[in-house]
């Protein structure tokens, strides 16, 4: 709809009457359905008797006989408006306030956060290489740490390398596009990553349990099934939740007080009603936050029970890690929009989406002696190959026989 200059606050309603009724976001009434059965019948007929009410007391009684989220529409978005004289402006991009506001702080972060992304970044990676080149680490319980590399890259790639920008940059906008597309990686990861360390539990509370009868309950065909129940469960959620989110409408302000797209301070920009979404996420949380660390809690209090019985020390980092995720994540998506608090909570996503992903591979895989077996013959690899292509193309013949003998 293009924005139309000059016209009248009463037109101004009617514009968007019309535009909350197309997408759905208003509740049936006779006064929407009339004025939306006059816009799809004849704009101009209704934009003339809107204009004759030239008594501004009208105007307001008119105003007040509105259903409250009607009015709560037309009211909240008339004074959002970014272009003056403009009808209807929906949003085509948003800008990101992101975590410091003075420019010597951004230069501090932007160091600390690209050198946090950077260990994250590169150490899942090389879980993923470790994991993949070597055949003795093709096991169930490395194949869910390969997962779980792969889930944490893609959390931080979606996030870190815009924010990041918007730190040096002066301009710190991300399109409408690029917001909807961050808000769909960074949710699928984050179901995913819930899911994941379930069945990551799952996985040794087998192992340590029932050591006998591991290879015949964790399986190929169990794995299998597991990750293809994690990838499901984590693109049902985002599917919905970002879908959900597409349906609103967001005519401004286009500001956002956070570090990344986010469901929380989309909901709170939004013109229309955001009841299904709260009710969504909420659903989503307690579904996946809360019953997937119920699950996880009990499957390590088994384990605990294990290792007591056998005088083992229970490794407590694991489950640290868990606490540390699930947490902030319970706490950020079980309230509605209404309350949410931009400066505490941008340092509370921090932890599940920055801090948790860094410390995975210490916790999960490096700690582990055949995990940094499988990394040493990566290194020994690359060094080998390495020398050998030196070998071949830099020395002579009779050089690369003495110093070389395997090429």
């Amino acid at each position: 709809m293009h924005c139309q200059p000059g016209s009248s606050d009463v037109f101004f309603h009617v514009r968007h009457i019309q535009t909350a009724v197309l997408t759905g976001s208003l509740r049936s009434s006779g006064y929407a359905v009339t004025s939306a059965t006059r816009m799809f019948t004849g704009l101009s007929q209704a934009e003339e008797q809107f204009r004759s009410m030239s008594n501004p007391q009208s105007r307001s009684v008119r105003l007040l006989l509105l259903p409250r989220d009607l009015k709560k529409v037309l009211e909240r978005t008339r004074h959002r408006q970014k272009v003056p004289g403009c009808s209807f402006c929906p949003v085509t991009e948003f800008i990101i306030l992101g975590l410091a506001k003075t420019p010597e702080l951004r230069r501090l972060l932007f160091l600390i956060f690209l050198l946090v992304y950077l260990v994250a970044f590169l150490g899942n990676m090389l879980i993923v290489v470790a994991i993949a080149c070597n055949t003795t680490l093709h096991t169930p319980m490395y194949v869910l740490l390969l997962a779980l590399a792969i889930v944490d890259i893609i959390c931080t790639t979606s996030i870190m390398p815009k924010m990041l920008g918007t730190m040096l940059a002066s301009g710190k906008t991300i399109s409408y596009g690029g917001c909807m597309s961050q808000l769909f990686f960074f949710t699928w990861s984050l179901g995913a990553e819930m899911v994941l360390f379930t069945a990551m539990a799952y996985d040794r509370y087998v192992a340590i349990c029932f050591p006998l009868r591991y290879s015949t309950i964790m399986s190929h065909c169990t794995c299998v099934t597991l990750l293809g129940t994690v990838m499901a469960i984590a693109i049902i959620n985002s599917g919905v939740n970002t879908g959900l989110t597409l349906r609103l409408t967001f005519c401004g302000p286009n500001t956002i007080d956070h570090f990344f797209c986010e469901i929380p301070p989309l909901l709170a920009l939004s013109c229309s009603p955001v009841r299904v979404n709260e009710v969504m996420v909420y659903v989503a949380d307690i579904t996946l936050a809360v019953g997937d660390f119920a699950l996880t809690c009990i499957s390590y209090g088994f384990i605990v029970a294990a290792l007591l019985r056998l005088r083992t020390v229970p490794c407590s980092s694991h489950l640290t890690v868990v606490c540390l995720y699930y947490s902030p994540v319970i706490y950020t998506y079980i309230r509605p929009a209404s309350s949410y608090s931009f400066d505490r909570d941008k340092v509370v996503a921090a932890l599940y989406t920055l801090v948790t992903p860094t410390l995975n591979p210490v916790v999960y895989s490096f700690r582990n002696k055949e995990m940094q077996a499988g990394i040493r013959k990566v290194f020994a690899s690359l060094k080998h190959n390495g020398l050998e292509r030196s070998c071949k193309n830099f020395l002579p013949p009779g050089a690369r026989q003495l110093l070389c003998p395997a090429s």
